[in-house]
C-alpha cells in the first residue's frame, strides 16, 4: 500500500495538527473557509458535547499527510431508548438551536496526482471496517463535490441506507470586472430594484461606509451587530441567531482571530454616527462569503440590505476577488436567488449502516408517507359548504 491511515481521537493529537491543516487545505480542491483550522478547532472547543468523540481520520503518504477527513461521533438515542454514534464533520450537528452554520465541509486533501478514488476509498474503509459509527450525518454538503460522489458509491455498493433529508439552493455570483458587467447580468427587474433603492437612499440619507479596522474597534461592532441583528428579526416575531449563548460565544472568540488574518470584513452603512445597516463578511481564497445581517429596524423608508449587497459586491469586484457566496438559503424566502442566477446544489443527507436502525427508519418514513396520504385525502373528502349571506 501506498497510502497509511489512522484515526485521530485524541485532543491532544487533534491539536497537533495545526501546523498542517491549514496548508493541506490551501492546496486542496475543497477548500472553504468554514474548513479553516481556526473555525473548526473553536467550533469542536466549544459546541462539543462531553460524550462527543474525535474521529478525524488522517492518510499519508510516507511521511507527508495527505488527506484529512474531519469527523466526529455524537452518542444518540433512536426511538428514545436504542443508542447509537451518529458520525458528522467537525463545525456541524444533527440539530440544536444556534448551530454555527458550516456550510461545504468535505475532505481536505492533495490530488496531484488523481488519487481522489483511493483516499476515498480509504476513508470509507476506515469508517466501515473500524465500527467507528452506526450512522452517517452530512450536513449542507455541495452535491456536486468529487469526493462525495465517490463516498455515495461506496455506500451504494455496501447497502447502507441513503436519505436526502433537506435540498438547499446555494445562490453564489461569478464576479465580472465592472459593476456595469454585474448589472448587465441580473433580471431587468433586480436592476430596476437596485437603482431604485439608491435613489430613496440618496434622497433620504446622507451616509458613509466603514469596517472594523483593529481589535478596538472590533468589541463595540460585535455588540451592534448582535443588537441589529437581533432587533431587525424581533420585528418579524423571530428569533436571530445571535439569541443563542453559545453561537455568540463562537463569534466572539473567533472573529478578532478572523481579523488578525485578514478574513473578517465587518462592514456598516451610517448616517454620521448612527448605523443603518452592516454585513458580516467572510473573505477567503477569492471569495467573498455572506454570512450575517443587521438591519436599523426603526427605519423604514429604504431597503438597507439592497443598498448593502450592491455597496459590497461593487467592493468586492474592485477589489479583484472572483466570487460573491450568499451561502445556502435555508429560509427559503428566495431573496438570495434575485441577486444571481447562478447556484449550487446544497443537502442534508442521512446513512444508516445499522439494520435495526434502517428498519426504524423506513418504517418511520413510510409512516409518515401515509399519515400525508391520508390527511390530504380527508381534506379533499371534506364538505365545501357553502357561505351563507347575510
Amino acid at each position: 500500500m501506498r497510502y497509511t491511515a489512522e484515526i485521530i481521537t485524541g485532543l491532544e493529537d487533534f491539536l497537533g495538527l495545526e501546523s498542517i491543516w491549514n496548508n493541506l487545505l490551501s492546496q486542496s480542491p475543497t477548500n472553504t473557509y468554514f474548513m479553516r483550522w481556526e473555525w473548526l478547532s473553536n467550533w469542536w472547543d466549544i459546541y462539543s458535547q462531553p460524550d462527543d468523540q474525535l474521529n478525524v481520520i488522517v492518510i499519508k503518504d510516507g511521511n507527508a499527510i495527505v488527506c484529512i477527513a474531519p469527523f466526529y461521533t455524537r452518542k444518540r438515542y433512536v426511538a428514545k431508548y436504542y443508542p447509537s454514534r451518529l458520525l458528522m464533520f467537525l463545525g456541524t450537528q444533527y440539530h440544536g438551536k444556534g448551530d454555527a452554520c458550516s456550510d461545504f465541509i468535505d475532505l481536505i486533501y492533495i490530488n496531484n496526482h488523481g488519487d481522489e478514488r483511493a483516499l476515498v476509498d480509504i476513508v470509507f474503509e476506515q469508517i466501515n471496517n473500524k465500527n467507528v459509527c452506526d450512522e452517517i450525518y452530512l450536513s449542507k454538503i455541495d452535491m456536486d463535490s468529487v469526493t462525495m460522489k465517490l463516498f455515495f458509491e461506496h455506500t451504494d455498493n455496501h447497502g447502507l441506507l441513503k436519505i436526502i433529508r433537506e435540498k438547499y439552493v446555494s445562490p453564489y455570483i461569478t464576479l465580472p470586472d465592472t459593476w456595469d458587467g454585474y448589472m448587465d447580468g441580473i433580471s431587468a427587474s433586480m436592476r430596476y430594484k437596485i437603482r431604485r433603492e439608491q435613489r430613496k437612499l440618496e434622497k433620504n440619507y446622507s451616509v458613509n461606509f466603514r469596517r472594523s479596522e483593529n481589535l478596538e474597534e472590533l468589541g463595540a461592532d460585535y455588540n451592534e451587530l448582535i443588537r441589529m441583528h437581533t432587533e431587525w428579526w424581533e420585528t418579524r416575531n423571530i428569533d436571530g441567531a445571535f439569541s443563542d449563548t453559545i453561537f455568540r460565544k463562537f463569534h466572539e472568540r473567533l472573529m478578532p482571530i478572523m481579523l488578525k488574518n485578514g478574513h473578517l470584513d465587518l462592514h456598516f452603512m451610517r448616517e454620521g454616527e448612527k448605523n443603518l445597516a452592516v454585513l458580516y463578511l467572510i473573505k477567503y481564497d477569492k471569495k467573498v462569503y455572506f454570512y450575517q445581517s443587521g438591519i436599523e429596524s426603526s427605519e423604514k423608508k429604504s431597503s438597507f440590505g439592497y443598498i448593502m449587497h450592491s455597496y459590497c459586491i461593487d467592493d468586492a469586484i474592485k477589489a479583484s476577488f472572483a466570487e460573491y457566496d450568499f451561502l445556502p438559503d435555508v429560509n427559503t424566502n428566495g431573496y438570495k436567488q434575485k441577486y444571481t442566477k447562478r447556484n449550487r446544489d446544497i443537502a442534508d443527507v442521512y446513512l444508516c449502516s445499522n439494520k435495526l436502525i434502517k428498519t426504524h427508519v423506513v418504517l418511520r418514513k413510510y409512516a409518515a408517507a401515509a399519515y400525508r396520504s391520508i390527511k390530504k385525502t380527508l381534506e379533499l373528502a371534506r364538505p365545501n359548504y357553502p357561505t351563507q349571506q347575510s
